[in-house]
């Protein structure tokens, strides 16, 4: 079965190509023109988290990974669109960006483990060694 892999660059839910859920927060904050104090105000995240965020770092020094609920008021404190929330969301999960697409291309496990793994994500199924 030769069915070519979905192209990651040419899907729509890939308008940018954030490294991280920091890297989309700094745009998201830039583009609206909305301050740190700001953002805590409308989303009631205190300014402590949201400068962790911005540092990608937690008070353990370890990356910053908010929960699906975090950024959601986040991206409700930012006036995002659902493309835009989506985009944030993608980019502290980037998982679930190629989850969407192994859905909505109908790729067979073969496939969607292909696809995963040249993202560098884990498999899915009971991968046997």
């Amino acid at each position: 079965m030769a069915n070519k892999l979905p192209n990651l660059s040419q899907n729509e839910n890939n308008k940018r190509n954030f490294n991280n859920f920091s890297e989309a927060l700094k745009y998201f904050m830039e583009t609206k023109h909305i301050t740190q104090s700001d953002l805590a105000k409308t989303s009631t995240v205190s300014k402590t988290t949201i400068s962790r965020m911005l540092r990608n770092s937690n008070d353990k020094g370890s990356t910053y990974l908010p929960s699906e609920k975090v950024i959601v008021t986040i991206g409700v404190g930012l006036g995002l669109t659902k493309a835009e929330k989506d985009e944030l969301i993608f980019a502290a999960f980037p998982e679930k960006k190629i989850y969407e697409i192994i859905f909505n291309e109908r790729l067979t496990l073969d496939q969607a483990n292909e696809l995963l793994y040249e993202s560098g994500l884990p498999l899915l199924g009971n991968i046997k060694e």
